[in-house]
């Protein structure tokens, strides 16, 4: 397989987990970090919706409108 293959089938994997946690998150699920173990926690902040970790470890913006 070539290294553009793989490059594309670890980003789908990837881009599918992070959609997944997201749905949880959103839902009101608690998740923790994978670096540090914390707990993510949303906040809105204008057009932003961020969900990070206390350390920054995991920090996600997603627009919404």
């Amino acid at each position: 397989m070539s290294h553009f293959n793989e490059f594309n089938r670890r980003h789908k994997q990837s881009f599918a987990e992070q959609q997944r946690w997201l749905k949880k998150v959103l839902s009101g699920q608690t998740l923790k970090c994978e670096v540090c173990n914390q707990p993510l926690k949303t906040e809105r902040s204008g057009d932003l919706l961020i969900v990070a970790c206390n350390q920054g470890c995991t920090h996600v913006e997603l627009t919404v409108g």
